[in-house]
């Protein structure tokens, strides 16, 4: 699952089910949930130009469209 929040961080939360064998033959559930953060880096103003907050990324495929005359 992928969060986006506005302040442009981005928030990955992998959740991680698995079974577990105990010394007598029962087995447990576990769930493990492991959060990464990361700042997404923006251009501001090629925001504005481009249409609303969107990542780098985004930016450089429009970027590249507008050179190959798309």
């Amino acid at each position: 699952m992928i969060i986006v929040l506005d302040e442009g961080y981005v928030i990955t939360v992998l959740v991680l089910i698995g079974l577990c064998k105990v010394n007598g033959g029962g087995v447990i559930e576990y769930k493990e949930v492991v959060v990464i953060e990361e700042r997404v880096e923006r251009e501001r103003g090629d925001n504005d130009r481009y249409g609303g907050d969107r990542d780098v990324s985004e930016i450089d495929c429009d970027k590249d469209r507008e050179r190959n005359g798309e």
